[in-house]
C-alpha cells in the first residue's frame, strides 16, 4: 500500500468519523426538536379541545338561561313549546329536564331531541325513565351548582351530562334544578387526525367523563398524569412518564366552566416510529460510506443532511406557531416520509385551528338569533304583533320617567272594542281574531313610529304618544 493510499484512507476515515458524528449529532438534535415538538402539539391540543368543550358549555348554559326567562315570564307550557322547536335543532343539546328542589326532585318538564331518540331507536320517554332518572347526582349539583358527569348512555361517550341548580330568591318557591345531555361529537373534529395516543376528560374526583378517540381506557383513572391533577390545584401541566414498553408525553388543562380537565396522551413508540427507522437506516449507509470513495462519502453527507436541516428548520418554525410552514418532500426516503407525515400532521393542526374559529363564530351567532327570537317572543302579542301588558309597563316607566326629567307631556290612550264579545260569540272566535288584528293594523298606522302601542289582554288596547314636538 502507498503512502497515497495510506493517506487516502487515514482522510477517508476522519471524515467518514466526521460525517457519522456530524450524523450522530444531527439525529439527536432532530429527536429532541421532534421531543420538544410532541409537547408542543400535546399543549396545543389541550388548549384547543378546552377551549371548544368550555365554549361548548358556556353555550349550552346560556341556553338554559334563556329557558328560565321563558319561563319565569310566559309559564311551563310556553317554555316547552318555544323550546322543542329550539332543541330539535341544537347541535348540542339532546334533552334538556327540569325538577324542583322539593325534597323528591320532582320533575317539573322534559324536553328530548326526537331526531337523536329516533336515531338511536330510543322511545321518546328514554330520559324519564328509571335508571336515567336515579343516576342524576342531585345532592352534588345543589353543592356545586355546575356539574358535569357521565350518563353512560349505552355504553359509549356519544353524551355527557350538565347540571344546573338555580335558587327561586326572594320567593318561598323551591329552587330549581336543571339537567341536560349534551353530544360530544362535535368536539372530535377539533383531534383532527393527530392520534398518537389517547385524549380524555376526567373530573376532581378522577372519574371518566368521556374520551374523544377508540383508544383503550385502561390505565386512566391512575397513572402519574392524573394523580398529579387529583392532588393539584394547577390549572395546568405536562410531563412524561413510563407506561408499558415506552413513554407517554402527557399534559392536561382545567375547564373554567366545572372542577374538570382535559387530558392528551402521546405515545412515543408511535410518534417516535419514523425517527426509528431513519437511525437504523442511516446506520446501514454509514457501513456502506466505508467501502466508497472520498466523493462519493461527501456527496452523500451532503444529501443526507441538507434535508435534515431543512426539516428542522422547518419545525422549529412550526414550534413557534406558524402552521402555514410546510416541509419540501422532494426525496422519496424515509426523510422524505417523515417530511410528509409533519406535513400531514401541521395541516391537521392549522385545520383544527380554522375549524374551531368557525365553530366558535357559528355558535355565537346561533346564541344571537336565538337570544333575539326569545326577547320578541317575550316582549311581543302573538295574535296582533304590538306590544304586550309587560313591555307597556316598561316603556310607561321609562315614558314618565323622561316626562318628568324634560317637563314635556305624555299622552295614553285607553281604547276598548264596544261590543267585542257579542261579535266575538255571534260570529266565531277566527272572525274576532280578525277583527283584533285589523284593528291592531288601523292603530299602528294611525300612531307615529316613535309612539307605543300594546295590547294588554282581550279587546284592551293602550297607545302611549311621546312630545308632540
Amino acid at each position: 500500500m502507498t503512502i497515497k493510499s495510506k493517506m487516502l484512507l487515514v482522510i477517508g476515515s476522519v471524515i467518514l468519523s466526521g460525517l457519522l458524528t456530524a450524523l450522530a449529532i444531527s439525529v439527536y438534535t432532530f429527536r429532541q426538536d421532534k421531543v420538544e415538538e410532541i409537547f408542543d402539539i400535546n399543549q396545543n391540543r389541550i388548549t384547543t379541545l378546552s377551549s371548544s368543550f368550555d365554549s361548548g358549555l358556556k353555550t349550552v348554559e346560556t341556553t338554559f338561561r334563556l329557558y328560565l326567562q321563558v319561563y319565569a315570564s310566559e309559564g311551563a307550557p310556553k317554555a316547552k313549546e318555544i323550546f322543542s322547536t329550539l332543541i330539535s335543532q341544537d347541535p348540542l343539546i339532546v334533552n334538556l329536564s327540569v325538577f324542583s328542589d322539593n325534597g323528591s326532585y320532582s320533575q317539573i318538564q322534559s324536553i328530548s331531541q326526537s331526531g337523536f331518540l329516533k336515531a338511536h331507536g330510543l322511545q321518546f320517554d328514554y330520559f324519564d325513565k328509571q335508571p336515567k332518572l336515579q343516576a342524576i347526582p342531585f345532592s352534588k349539583i345543589k353543592t356545586e351548582n355546575r356539574l358535569l358527569w357521565n350518563p353512560n348512555f349505552e355504553g359509549n361517550n356519544a353524551l355527557l351530562a350538565v347540571g344546573f341548580y338555580v335558587l327561586n330568591r326572594g320567593t318561598s318557591q323551591p329552587g330549581l334544578i336543571l339537567v341536560g345531555y349534551i353530544k360530544t361529537e362535535f368536539l372530535e373534529k377539533t383531534l383532527g387526525s393527530v392520534r398518537f395516543g389517547r385524549t380524555y376528560v376526567l373530573d376532581k374526583a378522577g372519574n371518566l367523563l368521556t374520551r374523544f378517540d377508540r383508544s383503550s381506557s385502561q390505565g386512566i383513572i391512575s397513572n402519574p398524569l392524573t394523580n398529579q391533577f387529583k392532588n393539584s390545584s394547577a390549572p395546568s401541566f405536562v410531563m412524561k412518564f413510563k407506561m408499558g414498553s415506552g413513554y407517554i408525553f402527557g399534559a392536561y388543562k382545567t375547564l373554567d366552566f366545572a372542577p374538570a380537565a382535559v387530558f392528551s396522551e402521546i405515545d412515543s413508540v408511535k410518534a417516535f416510529d419514523a425517527v426509528t427507522k431513519l437511525v437504523s437506516r442511516s446506520l446501514v449507509v454509514g457501513a456502506f460510506i466505508l467501502l466508497v470513495t472520498f466523493l462519493i462519502s461527501f456527496l452523500f453527507s451532503h444529501s443526507l443532511t441538507s434535508p435534515l436541516m431543512e426539516l428542522t428548520s422547518t419545525m422549529r418554525k412550526v414550534s413557534g406557531g406558524d402552521l402555514t410552514q410546510r416541509f419540501n418532500t422532494r426525496s422519496k426516503d424515509e426523510i422524505g416520509l417523515l417530511g410528509g407525515v409533519f406535513n400531514k400532521m401541521t395541516e391537521d393542526l392549522h385545520s383544527s385551528r380554522q375549524n374551531l374559529e368557525k365553530l366558535n363564530a357559528t355558535l355565537e351567532e346561533k346564541v344571537k338569533e336565538r337570544t333575539q327570537q326569545l326577547e320578541e317572543l317575550a316582549t311581543k302579542d302573538p295574535l296582533t304583533g304590538l306590544f304586550n301588558r309587560r313591555y307597556f309597563n316598561t316603556k310607561i316607566t321609562e315614558e314618565l320617567n323622561r316626562s318628568r326629567r324634560s317637563k314635556s307631556p305624555v299622552s295614553i290612550i285607553y281604547l276598548d272594542i264596544d261590543h267585542f264579545k257579542k261579535y266575538n260569540d255571534g260570529n266565531g272566535h277566527p272572525q274576532g281574531d280578525e277583527l283584533l288584528k285589523q284593528f291592531s293594523r288601523t292603530l299602528l298606522a294611525a300612531i307615529r313610529k316613535t309612539d307605543t302601542c300594546a295590547r294588554l289582554g282581550g279587546e284592551e288596547f293602550r297607545p302611549c304618544f311621546g312630545p308632540l314636538l
